[in-house]
């Protein structure tokens, strides 16, 4: 009975991954099941003799005068953070504080035991475990070291270098289940080691681990290119990148020019397919947007430095993409619209004021991939010299707005929106058409939800991918796509743009097609101070009637309440929320939840409402204000944003 009920469920997996994904997947499993990975991996385990392999770091770290220059008064704050670190405190995901753990639990029995379901029962989110061998905070402790000439960084790096050696034998434990948990390690330990390999303590014991290390993390990721050709996803796009580092760097080493080959075949070819020639990433997120862009650079950067040179395809799809995150920026805050999956992937934090800030992303990218920056010059350029872009610092003309991939933007720097509204032909992500991200004086206004978990218990296990969290319509408590499981949406929700122009757009999504409804909105601009924002609900044939519940998702601050009017106080003033319908019923109703609370109206309050998760791990009580409306289509539900400025603003 129970392969019966699932068979609709995989003929339309099967529709729409195609063979080839699921095949590999398959490939996989099977390798997993017959123990072949485990035979593999206990056999790398023992390695060659590496005395003749001479590792060339290829990256030239900034003269230590202009990368001070460059930081300029963000120096005392960079080097806060590091000594941060040398406490063995670091932000994770780029969030909270926490102690840096290299440690997992014993016993550590072979990885394959972890994906078969025999180990790792206790573990809620594996995440937490692998963050801290991400080795990112090694970043952090290179740029200190190389604006200081401070032996402590580049000791604090030994010690916990030297600390997951020991806690993490070579394919066993959790650290070792990802193929790209490993990729990321070569690329972070490449990274730092092109400044501490010119640091006194220094030794030839020392260089012998690290080219140990590098060695047993490049031979996992070849073994299990199955699973990552069936994602086709930054998992596949980071492996590329972590075997081409390690062919690149370990010159002598027998398989080293195998993976130079191998990686950077893999790297571009995921280039050239997970870039949307309009410049959008196939996972429909901002921060894996920046992922993609930050690991590029990284290939880009160590390539050129031996003479190598992207292909003209590859170029171009960087390019389009460059622009296309540029356009996703706001340019007062230097943050984005929460778009997408937020996994907390943070390569390089170099740059940086803070995990939201992605102007030193934008800019690396926009220079290296377009030639031109976009921004005047400031403390974001330190990425781009760290990877030896040059640049002539002029402003550039910033990318017409418009349509970029899914996302229409309207409205000028200072008032603008975000409209989602994607024809798919990659898996979504998240189940968002017709989202709406509002953004005034540098402010995020209208906020997406974020991820907080992937794996944390129900109802926290990615449930803030649906469509009751985001900022659109949601029809009889159905997502606008049929859920398949954990990062699987089928019945792809498709949108088309109807027209749109600097202040205005309309864009229509058929989701809800197969309940006899289709939802359409039209944003537009009417001043700086006001925005409006019509829903219309219309009949496709016969239907019935349906329950439509617009919800907009508030930064949590004090509030006055009037049913279908909201105000809420924001640094610049006051926002003025009053909703409207074509038509009125006394079945009408209008909520307020925080942090999953009812605090106005009545009726019942999802648990997962109310919240925003700026990165990873991390959710913080945020106002959901809720329309209920139980109506036969047509309806037409009229939303008014009005700001009202505090004296002097």
């Amino acid at each position: 009975m129970g392969q019966k009920r699932n068979l609709p469920l995989i003929l339309k997996t099967l529709k729409y991954l195609g063979v080839r994904p699921l095949a590999n997947l398959g490939l996989y499993r099977l390798g997993l099941i017959s123990g072949h990975y485990r035979r593999v991996t206990s056999r790398l385990a023992a390695l060659p003799d590496i005395s003749q392999v001479e590792p060339t770091w290829l990256l030239i770290p900034p003269d230590r005068k202009k990368l001070s220059n460059i930081i300029g008064d963000q120096k005392k704050a960079v080097l806060d953070h590091a000594d941060k670190i040398l406490q063995g405190i670091y932000p994770l995901f780029g969030g909270p504080e926490k102690i840096i753990n290299l440690s997992p639990t014993p016993p550590l029995p072979d990885w394959t035991e972890y994906e078969t379901g025999k180990a790792g029962r206790e573990i809620e989110d594996i995440k937490f475990i692998w963050e801290g061998a991400r080795f990112c905070w090694a970043v952090n402790l290179a740029q200190a070291y190389q604006l200081t000439e401070d032996d402590r960084y580049s000791e604090k790096f030994w010690q916990l270098f030297d600390t997951f050696l020991e806690n993490n034998s070579p394919y066993n434990g959790p650290n070792w289940v990802s193929a790209q948990e490993s990729a990321i390690r070569i690329i972070t330990v490449c990274f730092a080691m092109s400044v501490f390999s010119s640091a006194p303590g220094f030794s030839e014991t020392r260089k012998k681990r690290v080219l140990e290390f590098l060695i047993q993390n490049a031979n996992r990721i070849p073994l299990t290119l199955p699973y990552s050709k069936a994602q086709n996803n930054n998992h596949l796009l980071l492996e590329g990148a972590g075997l081409y580092t390690a062919g690149m760097i370990l010159k002598g080493y027998p398989n080293s020019h195998r993976w130079k080959i191998q990686g950077w075949h893999i790297f571009q070819t995921a280039v050239q397919d997970q870039i949307t020639p309009v410049g959008e990433y196939c996972q429909h997120s901002m921060n894996y947007h920046r992922l993609m862009l930050q690991a590029s650079l990284w290939v880009w950067a160590i390539a050129k430095k031996s003479g190598e040179f992207f292909p003209e395809k590859s170029l171009s799809r960087l390019a389009s993409a460059a622009c296309w995150f540029a356009e996703m920026i706001d340019p007062i805050s230097g943050n984005a619209p929460n778009l997408g999956s937020n996994d907390g992937a943070w390569l390089f934090p170099l740059g940086s004021r803070n995990f939201s800030d992605q102007q030193p992303t934008a800019q690396a990218a926009s220079r290296a991939f377009t030639g031109h920056p976009i921004l005047t010059q400031g403390n974001y350029d330190e990425l781009g010299t760290w990877f030896g872009i040059s640049g002539n610092g002029f402003l550039a003309e910033k990318p017409d707005s418009g349509v970029q991939g899914g996302n229409i933007r309207v409205g000028d720097s200072t008032s603008w929106a975000s409209l989602r509204a994607v024809r798919y032909t990659n898996r979504p992500f998240q189940s968002d058409q017709l989202h709406l991200d509002l953004w005034f004086r540098g402010l995020n206004i209208l906020l997406d939800a974020g991820t907080f978990s992937y794996n944390a218990p129900p109802p926290w296990d990615n449930s803030l991918a649906g469509t009751v969290v985001h900022n659109t319509i949601l029809v009889d408590g159905l997502d606008q796509m049929t859920y398949g499981g954990r990062f699987l949406w089928l019945d792809w929700a498709q949108a088309h743009i109807l027209d749109k122009d600097q202040n205005h757009c309309i864009a229509v999504h058929d989701g809800y097609k197969r309940i006899g409804v289709i939802h359409q909105r039209e944003v537009r601009r009417i001043s700086q101070l006001e925005w409006l924002v019509k829903d219309s609900l219309t009949p496709d044939g016969k239907t019935p009637t349906h329950e439509f519940i617009l919800q907009w998702l508030l930064p949590d601050s004090t509030y006055r309440w009037g049913n279908n009017l909201l105000e809420i106080n924001i640094p610049s003033g006051t926002l003025r929320i009053e909703i409207k319908t074509n038509t009125s019923s006394e079945k009408d109703r209008y909520q307020l939840l925080r942090s999953g609370v009812l605090i106005e109206g009545r009726g019942s309050a999802p648990e997962i409402c109310g919240w925003f998760s700026p990165t990873y791990g991390q959710k913080i009580p945020a106002l959901s204000f809720r329309g209920l409306f139980t109506r036969l289509p047509p309806l037409e539900i009229t939303t008014t944003f009005r700001f009202i400025p505090a004296p002097g603003r």
